[in-house]
């Protein structure tokens, strides 16, 4: 055990080249990574906006099932939402979406869409925007 001491203590400490290389390793790691923490936030968000569409969606489906409502109603800005879904109670509350400015729904030809910003959420994500934050 003391030959080992005597052999790390006698040693001066890294040379430059151990020290460049470990630092040129942290980097490349950091460079590999650093998209992916960066790209994550927008993720959440966007996940997080679609669940809340869902529920927006379904509690607008039920809405319109029992009010016998035909016909297309092209537009629910965020106000009227929050007056029928809200204020006649399906929903608690709704919450502003995270990736956007504020929800829109339409309902035509008996489907409902809902939109956060101008994307569609609900039924199904708008293919571009998933394809764009994903990659």
């Amino acid at each position: 055990m003391k030959k080992i001491l005597d052999i790390l203590r006698g040693r001066g400490g890294f040379s430059l080249i151990e020290v460049l290389m470990a630092v040129t390793l942290i980097v490349v790691i950091m460079a590999i990574i650093a998209p992916d923490i960066a790209s994550s936030g927008r993720k959440a968000k966007l996940r997080a906006d679609m669940a809340s569409a869902a529920s927006i969606g379904r509690a607008l489906e039920l809405y319109i099932a029992e009010e016998n409502i035909t016909g297309n109603i092209t537009n629910y800005g965020e106000s009227e939402l929050n007056e029928i879904l809200v204020d006649k109670g399906y929903l608690t509350r709704i919450s502003s979406p995270k990736s956007a400015d504020e929800w829109s729904a339409h309902y035509i030809d008996n489907r409902v869409t809902v939109k956060a910003g101008g994307v569609e959420l609900y039924p199904t994500p708008d293919k571009m925007e998933v394809k764009k934050d994903e990659s």
